[in-house]
């Protein structure tokens, strides 16, 4: 079925097999990690190249490891290198996000791969790293100060379901300045 021009459907997959269904099945864009046992992780260069090749627009997550998103210099370092090799597949976007250990948007660090993404031509997705943030209203102005075009979020809840007043909460503040996209959880 195919969806409004205010509802999309993104499909997150981890596999050759699950790109291909979601293709074949009408989503609007896909989100493409590895291990997704682990949360998600930045893909191989083979699968971001298949997704490519299958057209559908699609945006890797950038993510070295699993564990939180408190990243060192080295860490941040291979962040760029993976944002540029999606950008060179001819991938959409980008799924990233840095949090400080107090759970805040590490700035300096989002600044950084923001620009480097932008730079390349790509869309930006801060992923649920923003479901840890203190204050998830001054975020959201972050979020939109650095350029980013859409944020994944449960509404703070484990699951989507769960976050409807945080979700509907968020997309009333935005008022159109950033996509809030409904994660965790959704199902038909």
């Amino acid at each position: 079925t195919r969806h409004t021009a205010s509802l999309r459907l993104e499909v997150v997959v981890d596999t050759a097999a699950g790109l291909r269904a979601a293709v074949d099945n009408g989503a609007d864009r896909i989100e493409l990690c590895a291990a997704l046992s682990e949360g998600g992780l930045t893909p191989s260069l083979g699968l971001m190249k298949l997704a490519a090749e299958l057209g559908l627009p699609t945006r890797a997550m950038i993510r070295p490891r699993a564990g939180d998103f408190t990243y060192t210099a080295d860490e941040l370092h291979i962040m760029h290198h993976d944002i540029v090799a999606a950008a060179a597949c001819g991938l959409e976007g980008a799924v990233l996000g840095a949090n400080q250990t107090s759970g805040a948007l590490d700035e300096a660090a989002m600044r950084g791969m923001v620009m480097h993404a932008k730079a390349h031509g790509l869309a930006v997705t801060l992923h649920r790293g923003f479901d840890l943030v203190p204050d998830p209203r001054e975020a959201l102005e972050i979020a939109i100060s650095l350029g980013i075009d859409t944020i994944l979020t449960s509404g703070g809840a484990t699951a989507a379901a769960q976050g409807i007043e945080g979700l509907a909460a968020l997309v009333k503040q935005a008022a159109g300045r950033i996509e809030i996209l409904a994660g965790k959880g959704v199902t038909a």
